[in-house]
């Protein structure tokens, strides 16, 4: 009995929709793919519970025994334990079967005490899918098929409106602790305690109350006016762009580390698609997506940075809107509509 080919995803994920990584690779591209290409999909989102084990099951036990060809990604799955290996099985025993991708967007394996799951699937899939050049370079050490499918955005109507005060409003998205937490530290607070006019400077994702202590104290003799901002929902988009609209810059501080720069500039991207002009170091994928002083400003010095906002705090507010208008338009090459339709090619192509 021949194979027919199905225009169904199954899509393995390695988290929660808490992550960022799983919302925008792989819930929100699901579903654009469905509504807008007639593509359906399963997606499993691991727990653990009964039912999810029941889920994995039967989706493991429909691979290995139909007769349809499908496509099947797993992301950032690179655990030793039952789920990563009924994963391995499937593709041991239903590799000419089925299309099989593997989707990194982080550089997750500088950070485990040994890659060997990673390195194993990226071995024995089809096609690698990477967020970042500097991906791409350690994926192509397992597999020549390698592609870079950037982290898309979701469109928004929400539009910044900048204006001249006699404060600069600056914020910052992202979990703020470790690698994160470590680049404002080595980057803009230093910046920030030298600058003697006004400033706010609003952090989204600062949930650990260490980090939130350091800060406070780092600022304490400044002229920084601090502030933590909540999201009760990371599925609400409204709720996430809502907070940032008012911010004059978006500051999105990397140090020239693997992990920094195999990131995929996605800060840099929420800024940009509110049309918020971006402050960041050149490093990275984030020099990609800036045109310096169209839609943001790159730097490698603190003193650098510090020129940068005290020319930005006295630029006419004609200038800053040129910016903003510069910096949404930009947003157009990464918008999911975009990058849905590069998946869809590739792996539709790939399956031929």
């Amino acid at each position: 009995m021949p194979l027919t080919k199905s225009r169904t995803i199954i899509w393995f994920n390695f988290f929660s929709n808490s992550a960022p990584s799983v919302r925008y690779r792989g819930t929100y591209l699901l579903d654009y793919l469905s509504e807008h290409h007639g593509v359906s999909s399963e997606h499993y989102l691991p727990k653990r519970s009964l039912s999810s084990f029941l889920r994995i099951s039967i989706l493991v036990t429909k691979l290995l025994f139909t007769r349809t060809s499908g496509i099947v990604v797993i992301q950032r799955v690179s655990s030793f334990g039952f789920y990563a290996g009924l994963l391995k099985l499937v593709i041991r025993f239903r590799k000419r079967t089925h299309y099989f991708c593997y989707d990194l967007d982080d550089a997750i394996y500088e950070e485990m005490a040994n890659d060997a799951q990673i390195r194993w699937f990226m071995q024995h899939v089809h096609l690698v899918i990477v967020g970042s050049d500097e991906l791409v370079s350690y994926a192509q050490q397992w597999n020549r098929n390698v592609r870079l499918i950037t982290t898309p955005v979701v469109s928004t109507d929400l539009l910044a409106s900048p204006t001249v005060s006699d404060r600069l409003v600056l914020g910052f998205i992202g979990c703020y602790w470790g690698t994160h937490y470590r680049n404002m530290l080595d980057w803009v607070l230093p910046a920030l305690i030298e600058l003697d006019f006004p400033i706010t400077l609003e952090i989204i994702g600062a949930e650990k109350e260490v980090e939130r202590q350091l800060t406070e104290s780092f600022l304490a003799n400044s002229s920084v006016t601090l502030r933590f901002k909540s999201i009760n929902s990371w599925m609400d988009e409204d709720e996430i762009n809502q907070a940032m609209v008012d911010w004059d810059l978006g500051l999105a501080p990397l140090n020239d580390t693997v992990v920094c720069r195999a990131k995929s500039a996605f800060k840099v991207k929420q800024y940009l698609n509110l049309g918020i002009p971006v402050a960041s170091t050149n490093v990275g994928e984030n020099p990609k997506f800036i045109q310096h002083g169209q839609t943001g400003f790159l730097y490698s010095t603190i003193d650098e940075l510090k020129g940068i906002l005290t020319s930005f705090y006295s630029m006419p507010q004609t200038e800053r809107f040129v910016l903003r208008d510069f910096a949404k338009a930009s947003s157009s090459e990464f918008q999911l509509k975009k990058i849905a339709e590069e998946w869809l090619s590739v792996l539709t192509d790939q399956q031929q």
